[in-house]
């Protein structure tokens, strides 16, 4: 009866053992496909995240670009060419009017990519001062050269005489 339970102690601890090997071995397999597929995931993550950042970079150059356009517009919209000029002059008179201010325009001249126009205003101090302020935020790109303000033989009025450069393109 002894080698009877001495037989089935060792077909049991054999049986036994022959399981933790297995499972062992199976652990190892795992964790190896384990490390396996974690490298595949990083280097997958790497490649979506350089692909992302490819696809935000084409997305800011064309917002740039988009960008770069509208202020290319508003920039050659700020040159007065000939073909604008009336427009721009009747913009200085109709600012003029509008800010209660009487206008002459004259010594128009032409130099190099500029057109030289002096304006003489007659108005209030405050009149004169919104003309200015509408002529330097206007959307033509001029410079003021020269202003000369003088009290008028009315004491109210001012005269203003505005020497300005337009740019050509």
């Amino acid at each position: 009866m002894d080698k009877k339970i001495l037989l089935e102690f060792v077909k049991s601890f054999w049986v036994v053992t022959s399981v933790i090997l297995v499972s062992f071995v199976l652990i190892f397999v795992f964790l190896f496909m384990v490390a396996n597929t974690k490298a595949e995931f990083l280097q997958k993550n790497n490649e979506y995240n350089v692909l992302a950042g490819k696809r935000a970079n084409t997305l800011q150059v064309n917002r740039d670009r988009d960008g770069l356009e509208v202020l290319s517009q508003k920039l050659e919209s700020s040159f007065v060419g000939k073909d604008r000029f009336v427009e721009f002059i009747d913009f200085v008179e109709s600012s003029a009017r509008n800010t209660g201010n009487l206008v002459n325009l004259s010594n128009i001249s032409e130099g190099n990519n500029v057109q030289n126009l002096k304006i003489n205003l007659e108005g209030s101090y405050s009149a004169t001062v919104n003309f200015l302020a509408q002529i330097e935020n206007s959307p033509y790109l001029v410079r003021s050269t020269n202003i000369i303000i003088s009290k008028s033989s009315d004491s109210e009025r001012v005269r203003t005489a505005l020497d300005i450069q337009i740019q050509l393109p």
